[in-house]
């Protein structure tokens, strides 16, 4: 065969092959076509990006379960799966972004101010040089959960008895009926009354329509001094048709039932008849107004309070409990006094919020508290409950608050 018939038959088989190679694509492309319409897998959608990595916990507690119940004086402890920068670094411990302080012993903590409801434990490597100057921190930050309740503890000193009086208007022999001690009370008497409701005993005080209605009550109870603590727990439910008067601002607010205080009468923006001095507090519990919706505080004077010292005018402390007071429902509420050393701000506030079945809705610890100058004592049981500020402030329809379960509690 020559040489040009050889090219020819090259040229051929070239076409033919290539004519076979378009062919065999046709028939591949139709057979891919008709297993993705008949293959039911294809209707599930692939991910784009893979999953996210839990990522590891350098620092992780092993005294506790996440969830677990936590309370003042619980020791933590819990292990380091990383390295230390340098020899003389410390973990940080703190609860809801407050420090509690550099752990100067590896692996344990002992948990001070805890305030109640849900925590958040977080631990954090302090980086320090060779002169053991803070320089930084690590990059793991390892954060787990927790709840805090605040149990009411120790001695009884005080649990009225509702049922020792009678229904109707609550008379000063009534108040010491009740309460086994001697009442120094004020407002008017007839609207505050001992009724039946849901099958219990309350105290109704009733706040009237367009009247500022203080009704404030003091009870002496037993001096403790020193380091002690008392609480004072109690019911309150509000009328379905509680509501505050006036405009959309702070000074919409009132006091509610039982509180403590030692010391000069310490209330009213005034202490001792004019002069905001340092020698007494209180802690009472009251609600103001936010963003349109009632709010359950704490309100209290102690020396060092915000704004003192000074002479003249100078209000409570208000500090929210992040409870929004829902007309008609019930709350219990525990209101704490831990006194401080003589002379330091070591002493704290505590107030817990719960609905009626004992589940903690909120609160706060105030902490760094220097209650009154000297040696500090708790030695008065106080009740009030009343729309405060101007006229305009007062409640727009009559409506009442109820108070039950009042115990006080001292350590």
């Amino acid at each position: 065969m020559s040489l040009e018939e050889n090219r020819k038959t090259v040229q051929i088989a070239m076409k033919k092959a290539t004519a076979l190679s378009t062919e065999l694509a046709q028939l591949l492309t139709e057979i891919s076509q008709h297993e993705h319409i008949n293959n039911p897998m294809n209707d599930i959608a692939c991910p784009t990006t893979a999953p996210p990595i839990e990522p590891s916990k350098r620092f992780v507690i092993t005294s506790h379960n996440e969830g677990d119940t936590l309370a003042n004086g619980d020791v933590i402890t819990w292990v380091d799966n990383g390295t230390l920068t340098n020899p003389n670094d410390k973990v940080n411990v703190d609860v809801n972004d407050v420090d509690q302080g550099p752990s100067t012993q590896a692996g344990s903590w002992t948990l001070q101010n805890l305030p109640a409801g849900p925590i958040e434990i977080c631990l954090q490597e302090m980086i320090f040089d060779g002169n053991n100057v803070f320089v930084g921190t690590g990059p793991d930050r390892c954060c787990y959960g927790y709840v805090v309740e605040q149990p009411v503890t120790g001695n009884v000193e005080k649990a009225y008895d509702l049922d020792a009086i009678p229904l109707g208007t609550i008379s000063p022999a009534d108040w010491e009926t009740m309460t086994g001690g001697a009442w120094n009370f004020t407002g008017t008497d007839n609207l505050v009354n001992a009724v039946d409701a849901g099958g219990d005993r309350w105290i109704q005080v009733d706040h009237l329509a367009g009247v500022l209605n203080v009704q404030n009550g003091t009870c002496f109870i037993d001096r403790k001094e020193g380091n002690d603590s008392y609480t004072v727990s109690q019911c309150i439910e509000f009328a379905p048709d509680f509501d505050h008067g006036g405009t959309d601002t702070s000074a919409n607010s009132g006091k509610l039932g039982f509180g403590l205080a030692g010391g000069r009468d310490a209330n009213g923006g005034l202490i001792d008849g004019g002069d905001s001095d340092t020698t007494g507090y209180s802690f009472r519990p009251g609600f103001d107004v936010y963003n349109g919706s009632l709010n359950l505080m704490g309100y209290s004077y102690y020396a060092n309070r915000p704004g003192m010292p000074s002479n003249g005018q100078v209000f409570g402390h208000a500090i929210d409990t992040g409870v929004q007071i829902i007309p008609g429902n019930k709350y219990i509420v525990k209101m704490t006094v831990n006194h401080n050393t003589p002379g330091v701000a070591d002493g704290s506030l505590v107030m817990e919020v719960q609905d009626a079945n004992g589940v903690t809705l909120g609160g706060f610890t105030q902490n760094n508290v220097l209650l009154m100058d000297g040696t500090p004592y708790t030695d008065v049981n106080t009740f009030g409950s009343w729309h405060g500020g101007s006229a305009a402030f007062a409640p727009p329809v009559d409506t009442y608050v109820r108070y039950k379960d009042i115990e006080v509690f001292c350590n």
